[in-house]
């Protein structure tokens, strides 16, 4: 029995084909470097060869209003697959405003209005009426979850739920990173938070998922 290859780090290693012809055989390891595959979107992806001295990473995809970084990883003596994070940017809250100052600001303008118009020129007040934001219906994120996701996406929620994705998975040829990123996705612009990950879905928003995977299918 051959010993374990010796270890090199970004590469991998094997032994080539022996044939005994004495006692005494001689065998030098054959290295090839690892594959570091990075994920780019959905169904793309960009392969690198690992070179200690010349390997660097490629830009992680953009997505507006996302910083967007690689997730931390190691080169070893394996191909490895490493998928980007997206983190939301902070929307800045609107500061409060002194109403009496917006007041005083608008007496202002009337009264130098006024005092550059003539009576000729005078024009009927306008007076615009904006929509109370009370009265402006607002869609629920999880209506909107389940327009955003396709018959593929919503399958493979469901099979999570019952435990069994990697049933799916194998029937359609896809892998699990890319599904599970595109429904992350989805979810963070509509309810502000990823679902599902390792084939798991967040226990905080099983049972409203499950819920709205039923209504989906009525």
């Amino acid at each position: 029995m051959l010993p374990p290859v010796p270890r090199k780090k970004g590469m991998k290693g094997r032994w080539p084909v022996i044939v005994p012809l004495g006692k005494t055989v001689c065998a030098e390891a054959i290295y090839e470097p690892v594959t570091v595959t990075f994920v780019t979107g959905i169904g793309s992806s960009v392969k690198v060869p690992y070179d200690p001295a010349s390997f660097r990473e490629i830009p992680p995809p953009s997505r507006i209003g996302y910083e967007s970084r690689w997730e931390t990883y190691a080169v070893g003596s394996k191909d490895i697959t490493v998928s980007p994070v997206f983190r939301k940017i902070p929307v800045p809250e609107r500061p409060d405003l002194d109403r009496s100052l917006i007041e005083k600001a608008r007496a202002d303008l009337e009264f130098v209005s006024d005092l550059w118009s003539s009576p000729e020129e005078e024009e009927p007040e306008t007076v615009q009426v904006l929509n109370d934001p009370e009265d402006t219906p607002c869609a629920d994120p999880w209506e909107a979850l389940a327009g955003g996701l396709d018959g593929f996406q919503k399958e493979y929620l469901s099979r999570c739920l019952d435990g069994d994705p990697e049933g799916l998975l194998r029937e359609s040829g896809r892998m699990r990173l890319p599904v599970e990123t595109a429904i992350n996705a989805v979810s963070e612009d509509t309810v502000g938070d990823p679902i599902v990950r390792n084939g798991e879905i967040d226990p905080e928003y099983a049972g409203k998922l499950q819920e709205v995977l039923k209504n989906a299918d009525k």
